[in-house]
C-alpha cells in the first residue's frame, strides 16, 4: 500500500530529474493498472505538461512510433525497456523533425549496445533515461541519464585505487566492516602512485596488500547502470551481515528514505520480513526495504544492477514469483509436479502430468528397450499445454500466465529437490501441416514476424515458436493487412495453437459477441459530456468540436485541460500549469 506522501515525493523528484514542464507532451504507454504509470501521470499533470495516450500500445512498432509522435507533437516517451529494444532494432534512422527529446525506459536490464544504437539512429537528439525501482519504494528509486557518448574504457589513472589489507583493529575507523571481512581503504587516483601501494605501518603482513582498479562505468559494460538514487531515496548496498559494501563490491540493495510503502495489505508477516529497521538513518523507527537485487556502486557513484539474489524473475517489466505459478499449476487435477523458469525473456512452465506418465508407461511396455530419460511427451504437449494456459487465466493475472507450457513425464530434480535446468527439454510440438488458405497465411505471417527457424504447423503455439507480447502487435497488424480481419490482442494470447486462431479469423463477424458493446450502465450512472476533441485532420492546436452523443467519433485524439474528461480511446490531459 503506497501513501500519498511518498507519491508526492516521487512526483517532485521526477519533475526535477526530467525537466517536465509546460509545452512538453509525454506519451504514456504503461496502463493505469501498472504502477509505472504514476511516474508519468502525476509529474506531468502537476508541471503543466500534457499526457498523450495511444489507443493500442501493443500495436506500436518503429514506424508507428515515428508517425504517431510526429503527428501529435510528442516530446517524451515512457516505455518498457524490452519494447524500446524492439524499436531500436527496427529503426534505421530518425527524421530530423522528430519531436521526441526524452526516452524513459525501465522494468528490466537494458543492454549498453542498444543504447549506443539508439544514440546513433536518433543522431544524439534524444536523451535516454534508465529507471529502476520496485513498487515497495513507490515506483522508481534510481534514475540514470545515459551520457552521450557513453564513455571510454578507462585507463589505470581513470580508476580509483583500492588497497585491501587484512583486518587490523586500529583501522576500524576507515570503514565499518563485518567481523570476518577485510578492511578496505579507498584513495583517489594519483598518477604518481606506483602499481602497488606500500603497506600501512601497522599492517601485519606486507604480502597481504593488493591493489586493484575499481570499476567505472564505460562503454564495455554489458548493461546500462541504474543510476543514482532520487533525492527522496536512500540506497544502501549491504553484505550478508548487514554491513555496507565498499565501492565495486556486490551486495543486496536496500532502499530507505521518504519513498517506502506502508507494507503489504493484510500480510503483516510478509511486511515484517521485507521492511526491516534502518540502522543507518539516525531516526528512531526508520525502515528500509530489502529488494533482493544484487548491485554494486561504481566509482562515480552510479549503481550497477547484476541480477536477483533469489528465485524471483523479471519478465517484460513484471516481477514474478515462480512459486505462485507453480502452486496454481499444481492445483489442476492432472498435474503432478511443476517448475517455472525464464527462457529468453519468455516465461516457460514445465509440467509433469498423470496423462504424460501413463503415456510413457504405455510406450515402455510396447518398447522395453526404450531408455528412460526425462522426455517430452510430444503428441500431447500442444493440446495439454493450451488447456493448462487457459486454466491459469482463470486463476492468475495475464502477466503470470506462462508464454509456453511444456508437458513432460517427469521434472528432473537433484537429491535436494532442486530442478536440474540443464535436463529440461525445449518446447516443441508434433508438426501438422496448415489446412486451408487462412491457416497457411497465418503460418506465413508467424514465420515472417517471429523469424521462426522451425516449421510452423497448425498445432504450433505462437509463444512456443519464439513469439512474445512485443511481437504480437506486428502479427495482428499483418493479419489485418493481409486477411482484412482485426483480431483483438487477447484472442492471440488465448489461442492454444495456429488452428484455433484461424478458426476465429474465419468466423463470420456476425457470429462474434462483443461483450463490451453489450454492457448496460445502471440508471443512476450517467455519461458525462466530453469537453473537446480534435479532428484527425487538424493539428493539436487547431480548431475543436463537441460531440453531443457523449463520445468522440472519428478522432483518435482528444484533449482535456483543467479537469475535463473524454470518451475517446486516446485522450490527452493537461494540468494547465498547476503545481502540487
Amino acid at each position: 500500500m503506497v501513501g500519498h506522501g511518498t507519491l508526492s515525493n516521487l512526483t517532485r523528484s521526477f519533475r526535477e530529474a526530467h525537466g517536465f514542464g509546460p509545452g512538453q507532451r509525454i506519451l504514456m504507454l504503461p496502463p493505469l493498472t501498472f504502477d509505472a504509470s504514476a511516474g508519468d501521470l502525476f509529474p506531468a499533470l502537476t508541471s503543466g505538461a500534457a499526457l498523450v495516450l495511444h489507443p493500442e500500445p501493443a500495436r506500436i512498432d518503429a514506424q508507428e512510433l515515428l508517425t504517431f509522435c510526429t503527428r501529435h507533437g510528442v516530446t517524451a516517451i515512457d516505455t518498457a525497456a524490452s519494447l524500446w529494444r524492439q524499436w531500436t532494432n527496427e529503426l534505421t534512422e530518425v527524421p530530423p523533425t522528430w519531436p521526441v527529446r526524452i526516452m524513459m525506459i525501465g522494468g528490466e536490464s537494458a543492454p549498453t549496445q542498444a543504447a549506443q544504437t539508439w544514440h546513433r539512429v536518433t543522431d544524439r537528439r534524444t536523451t535516454l533515461f534508465n529507471h529502476y525501482g520496485p513498487t515497495e519504494a513507490t515506483v522508481c528509486a534510481t534514475v540514470h541519464r545515459i551520457p552521450d557518448p557513453l564513455g571510454v574504457v578507462p585507463t589505470p589513472h581513470d580508476s580509483t585505487v583500492l588497497t585491501v589489507v587484512q583486518p587490523v583493529p586500529e583501522l576500524s575507523a576507515v570503514l565499518p566492516a563485518p567481523r570476518d571481512s577485510t578492511v578496505l581503504t579507498v584513495v583517489q587516483p594519483v598518477p604518481e602512485l606506483s602499481a602497488t601501494l606500500p603497506a600501512p605501518h601497522d599492517s601485519p603482513d606486507p604480502a597481504a596488500v593488493h591493489t586493484v582498479a575499481l570499476p567505472t562505468p564505460h562503454a564495455s559494460s554489458v548493461n546500462l547502470a541504474i543510476g543514482r538514487e532520487l533525492p527522496h531515496v536512500r540506497a544502501y548496498i549491504l553484505d550478508r551481515f548487514g554491513g555496507p559494501c565498499p565501492v565495486g563490491v556486490y551486495g543486496e540493495l536496500h532502499l530507505g528514505g521518504d519513498c517506502l510503502a506502508f507494507g503489504y495489505v493484510g500480510r503483516p508477516a510478509h511486511t515484517a520480513v521485507s521492511f526491516v529497521p534502518d540502522p543507518y538513518a539516525g531516526t528512531p523507527g526508520a525502515r528500509m526495504y530489502r529488494t533482493g537485487d544484487l548491485v554494486r556502486r561504481l566509482s562515480d557513484g552510479t549503481i550497477e544492477f547484476a541480477g536477483r539474489s533469489d528465485r524471483q524473475l523479471k519478465i517484460r517489466g513484471h516481477r514474478i514469483e515462480p512459486a505462485e505459478i507453480e502452486a496454481a499449476l499444481s492445483a489442476e487435477d492432472d498435474v503432478i509436479d511443476a517448475a517455472v523458469v525464464a527462457v529468453d525473456d519468455r516465461l516457460v512452465a514445465y509440467v509433469a502430468t498423470k496423462s504424460a506418465v501413463n503415456r510413457r508407461v504405455a510406450e515402455k511396455l510396447a518398447r522395453p528397450d526404450l531408455e528412460d530419460p526425462v522426455q517430452q511427451v510430444q503428441d500431447i504437449t500442444s493440446s495439454s499445454g493450451a488447456v493448462l494456459r487457459r486454466a491459469l487465466r482463470e486463476r492468475l493475472p495475464d502477466y503470470l500466465v506462462p508464454d509456453v507450457v511444456v508437458v513432460v513425464a517427469e521434472i528432473p530434480r537433484n537429491s535436494h529437490g532442486k530442478v536440474e535446468l540443464g535436463e529440461l527439454p525445449r518446447a516443441g510440438s508434433v508438426y501438422e501441416k496448415p489446412c486451408g488458405a487462412v491457416e497457411e497465411s497465418l503460418a506465413d505471417i508467424w514465420r515472417g514476424v517471429v523469424g521462426a527457424r522451425e516449421t510452423v504447423g497448425r498445432r504450433s503455439n505462437f509463444f512456443e515458436i519464439g513469439g512474445s507480447s512485443l511481437l504480437a502487435g506486428r502479427v495482428l497488424a499483418e493479419v489485418e493487412r493481409r486477411l482484412g480481419v482485426r483480431v483483438p490482442l487477447h484472442v492471440l494470447f488465448e489461442s492454444g495453437d495456429l488452428a484455433e486462431l484461424a478458426a476465429y479469423v474465419s468466423e463470420p463477424v456476425a457470429d462474434r459477441v462483443d461483450l463490451l458493446s453489450e454492457v448496460v450502465l445502471p440508471d443512476e450512472i450517467h455519461a458525462r459530456k466530453p469537453t473537446k476533441f480534435i479532428r484527425s485532420s487538424e493539428s493539436p492546436s487547431s480548431g475543436t468540436s463537441e460531440s453531443p452523443s457523449g463520445r468522440t467519433s472519428g478522432s483518435p485524439l482528444s484533449e482535456s485541460s483543467s479537469g475535463g474528461t473524454s470518451g475517446s480511446p486516446l485522450s490527452e490531459s493537461s494540468s494547465g500549469g498547476t503545481s502540487g
